[in-house]
């Protein structure tokens, strides 16, 4: 009879000297914004600019007769540096001396880079204020509806372009002497784009390159960013029931997280939404989830949902939401494209889908001011009583789109149901 001996005791095992890669995001803020104004508020937080909101034309002189004055009178808006993005974490020194890598400098490392993609996705929302917008009725003046997404394909992609350059170019006029234009679109519009035969002839490279960049295209500087601000629209016209729920998929570090918020009588876990009497209250209180509109902790219930657990809140950052009667528009910035799912009762609720928009963000270098007042710092501070050193990684800052700038930006609303999240 054979025996078997067992020598695993005898085997070696071993370990990594680092923590698993993390790719970090490409941001385009940096390229793109304004930032003169950062020399004028090392202090303070607003800083005013005035605009003339109606100018006079010129009118033709009669001899002998009074001239009309009109009014000129003056709007005041201001930038306000009031975003300060924060991440916090602790390592025990004890920790610190006996792991096999510094876990001080892998996390830092890790974890820096999600501060300015959330600057990102704070500048790129700014498509929501341009005064140009390029919608399914633009591309199809008879039978296009307004304000529903463009279904973007190799066959039509050249011809948007150069419909957005023409809207630009009567409203950006002197600029484009010495303002570039530019596209911040993701990687499924950069898809569409190449699959194109007016791209066959541009040289794209072996990838991304700094700030995004990834070349030209119709006139315009390609920059690709995974944080462009998306949207949708889930009709709600009919009181769900106990256990509805509908799912929002998110990009994520490894793969794609699912968020499923739930409609109950009665709150029971993170993201409960309470049924109200009508749809009406009930979709009140899903805006006030997406919006946590009760100032809510992390993973706790209040009067009308359940909050967000914490890893899951993050994705819900600066998230909007709007009754809109028969349903709610949902908005979320800096993720990119999310993929939807609904299991509501009524079977008319569902996700409308040439309202899921991706908002890619077209315009003239330098119409979205930025001022970046404090750049993004590794705090770390010592508890008092413990080995333990608490790091606070932020950042402090301040967007604005000021009037004379609007219509040198175009939101560009790319119909997202065909990709989603990855």
């Amino acid at each position: 009879m054979a025996t078997t001996s067992t020598f695993d005791p005898a085997f070696a095992e071993f370990w990594d000297t680092r923590s698993e890669d993390f790719y970090e995001r490409d941001t385009v803020y940096r390229e793109l914004a304004d930032t003169r104004i950062e020399s004028k508020l090392k202090t303070g937080d607003k800083f005013h600019r005035q605009y003339y909101s109606q100018l006079p034309r010129t009118r033709n002189y009669t001899r002998y007769s009074d001239v009309t004055i009109h009014d000129t009178p003056l709007t005041d808006e201001n930038i306000t540096i009031n975003q300060t993005p924060i991440i916090g974490f602790e390592i025990d020194d004890i920790d610190e001396l006996q792991a096999n890598y510094g876990l001080t400098r892998d996390l830092q490392a890790k974890v820096l880079p999600r501060i300015g993609e959330f600057m990102d996705g704070d500048f790129l929302a700014e498509a929501l204020n341009a005064g140009l917008s390029y919608d399914d009725l633009d591309l199809n003046p008879s039978t296009g509806t307004n304000n529903d997404g463009v279904s973007f394909t190799p066959s039509n992609v050249y011809e948007i372009f150069t419909g957005i350059y023409r809207k630009l170019a009567k409203t950006v006029k002197k600029g484009l002497k010495n303002n570039y234009l530019f596209s911040a679109i993701s990687n499924d519009l950069l898809a569409v784009i190449k699959q194109s035969v007016f791209a066959r002839d541009t040289e794209w490279g072996d990838g991304v390159g700094k700030n995004g960049f990834v070349g030209m295209f119709a006139g315009f500087k390609l920059l690709v960013s995974q944080s462009l601000l998306w949207q949708g629209f889930i009709n709600m016209a009919t009181l769900p029931i106990d256990g509805d729920t509908i799912t929002l998929t998110f990009n994520d570090d490894y793969g794609t997280t699912a968020v499923v918020i739930r409609f109950k009588t009665t709150l029971a876990a993170a993201n409960d939404v309470k049924l109200g009497a009508t749809a009406t209250a009930t979709r009140d209180n899903l805006v006030s989830l997406l919006t946590n509109s009760e100032t809510l902790a992390d993973g706790t219930a209040g009067t009308n949902y359940h909050n967000f657990a914490a890893y899951n809140g993050g994705f819900f950052r600066q998230a909007a939401g709007t009754n809109e009667n028969s349903g709610v528009t949902v908005k979320i910035q800096g993720f990119g494209a999310l993929t939807v799912a609904e299991a509501l009762t009524a079977a008319a609720d569902v996700w409308t889908a040439s309202k899921q928009i991706e908002h890619q963000l077209f315009g003239a270098r330098g119409c979205i001011s930025m001022v970046v007042q404090k750049g993004i710092t590794l705090e770390a501070r010592p508890e008092p009583k413990q080995l333990v050193t608490n790091f606070m990684p932020h950042g402090v800052y301040g967007v604005q789109t000021w009037q004379d700038s609007k219509f040198r930006m175009c939101d560009v609303m790319m119909r997202s149901d065909g990709f989603g999240a990855s």
